[in-house]
C-alpha cells in the first residue's frame, strides 16, 4: 500500500488517542486499539521499506541501477533508435525521472574521529538530468550534515540577473523546510512507537 497513506492514517489514530482525557477509560483502551491497529500495519510497511532500501543499496554497491540497466539495454539497439530512446524521454519530466532521476544523493558515511570536516559537496553525473545534488556526510560529533547544489530552472536567470542571493535563500529555505520536515517525521514516528497502552482503573473493591 501507500506508505504515506499509512503513516498518515496511524499519525491520525494516534492523536485521537492522545486528546482523550483521561486515557484510562473504556474509550482511551478503544481509541488505543484502533491507534495499535493502525501502528501495525505501518510497522509492516516500515519494514518493507526497509528490505527495499536494502536491496537498492546492495545494487548500488555492485555499481549496478535500474539506470544502469536501461542504459545498457538501450546501448545494445541500433544508434539511431537509441538516441530516438534517449531524446524521447527527456521532454517527459516523470519519465526522465523514473528512468535516470532528478536528484544526486552522495553519502561519504561517518568521517574519521578528530576529523575538521564540516561538509561534503557532490556533482552531477549526467549533464541536465539532475536538478538537485545532495551531499551527506556525518561528522565526528555524529551530527548528520547535508548541502545541496541546486541546478533547477529558476536558478540560472536569477544568476544572470545578478540575484545571486535570493538563489541562494530559496535554496537554503528548500534545504531548511526539507530537514525541519525530516526531524518532524522523526518525531512522529519515535512518538508512535513509544505509545503505550492506557491502565484501566480497577473497579473499587467492598471489604
Amino acid at each position: 500500500g501507500n506508505i504515506v497513506r499509512v503513516w498518515d492514517d496511524a499519525w491520525s489514530a494516534y492523536q485521537a488517542y492522545r486528546k482523550i482525557e483521561p486515557p484510562d477509560t473504556p474509550e482511551g483502551f478503544e481509541a488505543f486499539m484502533e491507534f495499535k491497529a493502525q501502528h501495525a500495519t505501518l510497522t509492516a510497511g516500515l519494514i518493507a521499506f526497509g528490505h527495499l532500501l536494502k536491496a537498492n543499496k546492495s545494487v548500488a554497491l555492485r555499481g549496478s541501477s535500474l539506470t544502469l540497466a536501461f542504459l545498457n539495454l538501450v546501448s545494445r539497439f541500433p544508434p539511431a533508435l537509441e538516441n530516438f530512446l534517449i531524446k524521447f524521454w527527456q521532454p517527459f519530466p516523470a519519465l526522465n525521472e523514473v528512468i535516470r532521476g532528478d536528484e544526486v544523493y552522495s553519502n561519504v558515511g561517518v568521517v574519521a574521529p578528530g576529523s575538521s570536516l564540516q561538509r561534503f559537496i557532490t556533482a552531477k553525473d549526467d549533464g541536465q538530468g539532475k536538478v538537485l545534488a545532495w551531499g551527506v556526510m556525518t561528522d565526528d560529533q555524529k551530527r548528520l550534515r547535508a548541502s545541496l547544489r541546486d541546478f533547477r530552472p529558476h536558478v540560472k536567470p536569477l544568476v544572470e540577473a545578478g540575484r545571486q542571493d535570493l538563489a541562494h535563500k530559496m535554496a537554503k529555505d528548500y534545504v531548511d523546510t526539507y530537514f525541519a520536515s525530516l526531524v518532524g517525521l522523526v518525531a512522529q514516528l519515535s512518538a508512535m512507537m513509544t505509545a503505550e497502552p492506557p491502565k484501566l482503573n480497577a473497579p473499587p473493591v467492598d471489604m
